[in-house]
Parts: C-alpha cells; structure tokens; sequence
C-alpha cells in the first residue's frame, strides 16, 4: 500500500519513463539540461507539485534492460501540474540534468535507506511517485559519490549549467 505524502515526509518527486519506449542514451548524450513537460496521473499527488520541488529521473526496464534501471537524472519543477486543453491529462513542467546512470536499480535494492523506495515496492504505480526524506538525504549522498565528490547533499543542478 502506498503511504500518504505529508509536508514532513516528502523529499522528492520520481518521474519515471521506460527504456523500451525512451532512447536515454540519446537524451544524456545531447547535454545536461533538458526543459519538458511530464505526464502524470491525476491525484492528489499531481495536485501537491509546486515549483521548486526537486525531481529524479528514474529509467524502468527489467533486470537485463540495457540501458539499465535507475536514476538516470536529478531536476526541478519550473510549475505545478496542469491539464491542456488538448491531451486531457496532466502534466508537470520540468528541468532535468541528465547525469548518467548515477544508481541502479540492483544498487537501491541493496541499500538499506534506498532498499524502500516506493519505486522498488510498486514499480507499476504511474508518475509521480515519491521518495521520503530519508530517501532523497541518501540519494544526494549516492550521487556526490558517483560524480566522484565527497559525500554530502546536492541540490539538483539547473539545466545548462556546469556539472
């Protein structure tokens, strides 16, 4: 069962995009920052997206999808979520850094804050899921980490600027 998002729980949002639909090689090789819209389900999830509220990228695939399965990028909201008048469904502008696979889904599984992502306990559930604050606080450290840094928090990088 997916637990309820609280102001105090929240960390981050996970939009999520399948490898076999999405060619994510291409997207990181043709620079850091991308500015898009997303599609998400409407729920009162869509409905708490503000501006400013940070985002991870998670590529979905099974265990032998290549690319693989995991974190791919890290960005921002640049609005709230809204419904155009000619797709009928929600979607949620955002800037995305495109990293590289900074964490794989074998990763998150075994470590013991990331091993509870909703994204590894629902992976069917449709955009957007959630990490909790814990969870965002561990991946920060993961992805300093894997961008060779020391380990720490990072703020999502702005699309464009230097990595």
């Amino acid at each position: 069962m997916a637990r309820a998002i609280t102001d105090e729980a929240f960390g981050a949002w996970l939009l999520k995009r399948s490898s076999r639909t999405w060619d994510v090689v291409a997207w990181v090789a043709a620079g850091p920052g991308h500015r898009q819209e997303w599609c998400v389900q409407p729920s009162y999830r869509s409905a708490r997206m503000r501006a400013g509220d940070p985002v991870v990228l998670w590529v979905s695939g099974s265990a032998r999808s290549e690319p693989a399965a995991g974190v791919w990028g890290l960005g921002r909201l640049r609005g709230p979520a809204t419904t155009p008048a000619i797709a009928g469904k929600p979607v949620v502008p955002v800037d995305v850094a495109m990293l590289g696979l900074l964490l794989t889904r074998v990763q998150a599984r075994q470590d013991p804050v990331l091993q509870g992502m909703e994204v590894l306990r629902q992976p069917s559930m449709g955009n957007p899921g959630w990490l909790t604050v814990p969870e965002w606080d561990r991946l920060q450290h993961v992805v300093v980490a894997a961008r060779g840094g020391a380990p720490g928090r990072v703020r999502p990088p702005v699309p464009g600027s230097p990595p």
